[in-house]
């Protein structure tokens, strides 16, 4: 089951084998303002990047309930069979995202542009509008991301969809 839900962080289709296509720390204080979704470049930054790869994780209930919300609504954002599978790529400065259906295709999300501002710091950018500031991390073949600021959210304005999408630590697959 595909959910409708919007999401952030997208990848493109481009060397997915999972989907069927080929530090440092810094300091915890968001910048004042965001980036404008035309300023996507490291302007400047050199300090550490999310590695490039695929990486996967699979939601279950307790990533729905533990977003907030309630334990009824776990079909809806899962599936019959409790669990969405969700891919994502990082290429430079693209994040794309993927889910996979239960017919186990993956179908895009969303796809966002990363604009970093410090270690472990990156602005996730859409073409939609939305923007989320995000802290990021990485070790052993993992990513994690947990969700520091949503400044510009779907007209929901409902961050807990994306934090139950992607604030996981997700293993390279690729």
């Amino acid at each position: 089951m595909i959910r409708t839900v919007p999401i952030t962080i997208l990848l493109m289709a481009l060397g997915c084998t999972a989907c069927g296509s080929t530090s440092s720390s810094g300091s915890t204080n968001p910048p004042s303002a965001p980036p404008s979704p035309s300023d996507t470049s490291k302007a400047g930054y050199t300090g550490p990047t999310i590695p490039d790869g695929v990486y996967r994780y699979v939601d279950k209930p307790a990533d729905v309930m533990g977003a907030g919300f309630p334990a009824t609504q776990t079909a809806t954002w899962l599936g019959a069979d409790h669990r969405a599978p969700i891919i994502v790529k990082i290429k430079g400065l693209s994040c794309d995202q993927f889910e996979v259906g239960d017919s186990g295709s993956a179908d895009l999300g969303n796809v966002a542009t990363l604009k970093y501002i410090r270690a472990h710091r990156v602005y996730m950018l859409d073409g939609g509008g939305l923007e989320q500031l995000w802290h990021w991390s990485s070790a052993h073949g993992t990513v994690t991301f947990r969700l520091i600021k949503d400044i510009v959210d779907d007209p929901q304005n409902d961050p807990r969809d994306d934090q139950f999408v992607f604030e996981h630590t997700f293993t390279r697959v690729g």
